[in-house]
């Protein structure tokens, strides 16, 4: 009952900060922005719903680190403009976001397989490989995105380069984490 409680204050939380977000661009007219918020609001509510009817058994923290990653993302990095006025925002939500998903795909691993590995390096390189590869979809959903929809999610190659280096680093430290928290 706590774990559900915790859950439904998360959806809360995101649900009143993405409204803000959605209110705020439709007064600015930046409507690009409205497909983000949606996509990442219907997203963790599906992962909610998920999580639930599979028993996949996220634990809070993780829960709490992928809203937040939402939340700074929209409401900091294009409500507040923070991805256009820094130079240093961009990567610290790749390091942060890819720390993140790394943890909840070696969760959902974890929890829906008999996974039971005991080698700390090759623990670590799992989620390595697990945040890194959700990086990497990333990347290829903002090229589309950029393609498709005329948007300028990726800023060049240097940028997409940086996003990159930048999903390793945060993967790396799920990595770090997980192993130095992980009873072997």
């Amino acid at each position: 009952m706590k774990r559900d409680k915790f859950s439904i204050y998360l959806i809360i939380l995101l649900t009143i900060i993405q409204a803000i977000n959605i209110v705020s661009f439709i007064v600015k007219k930046e409507y690009t922005y409205l497909f983000d918020v949606l996509v990442t609001y219907f997203g963790y509510l599906t992962f909610t719903f998920l999580d639930k009817k599979y028993s996949l058994k996220t634990k809070d923290y993780i829960k709490l680190l992928l809203v937040l990653t939402f939340i700074i993302h929209s409401l900091l990095g294009h409500n507040l403009g923070l991805y256009d006025k820094t130079h240093w925002f961009d990567n610290a939500l790749h390091t942060f976001g890819s720390f993140s998903f790394a943890l909840l795909f070696y969760s959902i691993v974890v929890n829906t397989t008999q996974f039971t590995v005991k080698s700390k390096s090759f623990i670590f390189i799992l989620i390595l490989a697990l945040g890194t590869a959700s990086g990497s979809i990333f990347e290829i959903i903002e090229f589309i995105l950029d393609t498709l929809l005329n948007t300028n999610k990726q800023k060049g190659l240097i940028d997409t380069n940086l996003d990159m280096i930048f999903n390793i680093i945060g993967s790396s430290l799920a990595g770090f984490v997980t192993i130095l928290n992980q009873k072997c």
